[in-house]
């Protein structure tokens, strides 16, 4: 069987790389075998401009939202499939008159402003939040379902195979910079985008300074939540309107050490209390416990661009949290990287790892 090229993982990374790569006619095969810590069945796609403590736009804000938020919508109208990009309003709690005037003041900041929709004072925004005088909420701000999204990716071409399987590095022969062989699969090259897999497993970009992250988030039931419709964030925890009606997302929690897949009671009742004190809520019932390991690196920068001696193997990866948003924007230019040979933006290019 004959590919142009094989796409190593099926999470967000390699589902938008894939979609630039079809519509420049493509022939693709995914290997997706489903890793037990893959991070994009348990992310929630927030998009959220502003981040940290001190209220800060979140890195290429100005250039990459608004690109996202065209790109979801094209898909959207492409294949006629909604419920890919969920406009669901961010609204940060504001607890304290401090809070109040720093958000003011991002209001006021042109360089800001655009991304502070609205503050909202007491009212139905904070009935049913504790330790809430106000919410702040953001502009560019929503979710996109990764489930919806990869499904929308397989239903619309016939130029893509897909072999459920874990990926044997073993069993990749590399032929030349113009051919590989995997198994009795010929391909011009071959795309690692296997999210956090390849800091443990890839023998050709395993070296790379990944820095992973283990988190935990919650699915959990809030019958009587008032606000369902919007994505909040209070008590350093977010929570998200989930698929089912009444559902929540509740995450989430950072571990860089204990590295290990099985989510953790520690973890589960930072959330549960984090949520207790954030919501005002009768019942609380927890649906499921997941835990995934992010493909965060050292210089929170994204790793694109090939091996140094084979030519025609690449990597797609790292994106981390902000992959929502990362993947549209730079997917076009990975894709001119391996097509055209268009160089990659240097902050991304993994020529910048000297070692």
């Amino acid at each position: 069987m004959q590919y142009d090229y094989i796409i190593v993982g099926r999470g967000l990374a390699a589902t938008v790389l894939a979609e630039h790569l079809l519509r420049k006619e493509q022939r693709l095969l995914f290997v997706e075998g489903a890793a037990p810590f893959a991070a994009t069945p348990v992310a929630a796609g927030i998009l959220n401009p502003i981040t940290g403590r001190n209220l800060l736009k979140t890195w290429l804000a100005d250039e990459a939202f608004p690109l996202a938020f065209d790109y979801y919508a094209r898909l959207e109208r492409d294949w006629g499939k909604q419920g890919i990009l969920l406009r669901q309003p961010l609204h940060w709690a504001i607890e304290t008159a401090r809070d109040w005037n720093d958000w003011q003041a991002r209001r006021g900041d042109p360089t800001t402003a655009h991304f502070v929709a609205e503050l909202h004072t007491a009212g139905a925004h904070t009935a049913d939040l504790r330790d809430c005088i106000a919410t702040a909420e953001l502009a560019y701000s929503g979710r996109v379902d990764f489930l919806s999204l990869i499904e929308g990716l397989r239903s619309q071409t016939d130029t893509a195979d897909t072999w459920q399987e874990m990926f044997d590095y073993k069993a990749l022969q590399i032929v030349d910079n113009q051919q590989i062989i995997y198994k009795e699969v010929k391909a011009r090259g071959i795309i690692f985008c296997e999210g956090a897999a390849a800091w443990e497993k890839n023998p050709y970009f395993g070296a790379l300074p990944f820095q992973p992250t283990k988190g935990e988030v919650l699915i959990v039931h809030i019958p009587d939540y008032e606000n369902a419709d919007r994505l909040l964030k209070h008590k350093g925890i977010l929570l998200a309107p989930w698929r089912e009606t009444g559902t929540y997302w509740l995450g989430s929690t950072y571990e860089r050490d204990a590295l290990h897949p099985q989510p953790t009671t520690e973890a589960r009742n930072f959330l549960l209390h984090s949520l207790s004190a954030a919501l005002r809520a009768e019942r609380i019932e927890v649906v499921e416990h997941l835990a995934a390991l992010r493909p965060t690196v050292r210089d929170r920068r994204p790793y694109l661009g090939c091996h140094t001696e084979h030519r025609n193997l690449f990597i797609f990866n790292g994106l981390g949290a902000k992959g929502t948003y990362l993947a549209p924007y730079f997917a076009p230019a990975m894709a001119d990287f391996i097509l055209e040979g268009v160089h990659l933006p240097k902050l991304v290019d993994i020529a910048r790892i000297k070692k």
